[in-house]
């Protein structure tokens, strides 16, 4: 399957096909996959796939999603559109460096303070749990973005020494 060569419409129609599941099926796997205690709207999943909008699931979403559909095209399909692309380099100052750390500082307080109120009752409930990985996902990306940062000093000494 060419997902490189596909729009993401088509990718998501596809996704969608693949499932084999309907809106209403689809509505009621991502109320359980994210753990709500309320139906996840259909109308929203209707607009996911009604190609002619301009109305997507977010990032946040889209694990669940293709949790929810029984396939990976959604993702597989955003891997290949970055494949060839060559890689993005910001100039590493002390102030790009400094920027990142209030990011990084807040989701490991957000990690520390879920765990605690967590913890507190006893034991952690799926809710918890899904947030304090969601907090995790979040302090690995800053921590990407600071080597991604620090990344190309570190080679300009490599090739120097």
């Amino acid at each position: 399957m060419d997902l490189k060569h596909r729009t993401w419409p088509e990718a998501v129609e596809l996704a969608k096909s693949a499932s084999g599941k309907t809106n209403p099926e689809i509505a009621k796997g991502m109320t359980l996959a994210l753990g709500r205690d309320k139906p996840f709207p259909e109308t929203s999943v209707a607009g996911w796939f009604t190609l002619d909008r301009d109305y997507w699931p977010s990032c946040s979403i889209i694990p669940h999603l293709c949790r929810v559909l029984g396939n990976t095209i959604l993702v597989d399909w955003m891997i290949e559109q970055l494949r060839d692309l060559p890689p993005c380099t910001v100039p590493a100052t002390p102030g790009t460096i400094l920027a990142v750390l209030p990011g990084l500082m807040a989701r490991f307080g957000d990690i520390g303070e879920g765990l605690v109120a967590a913890v507190d009752d006893g034991r952690i409930t799926p809710r918890e749990a899904r947030e304090i990985i969601g907090d995790v996902v979040q302090l690995r990306g800053r921590l990407d973005t600071l080597e991604g940062l620090l990344a190309p000093l570190a080679e300009q000494a490599k090739r120097r020494a």
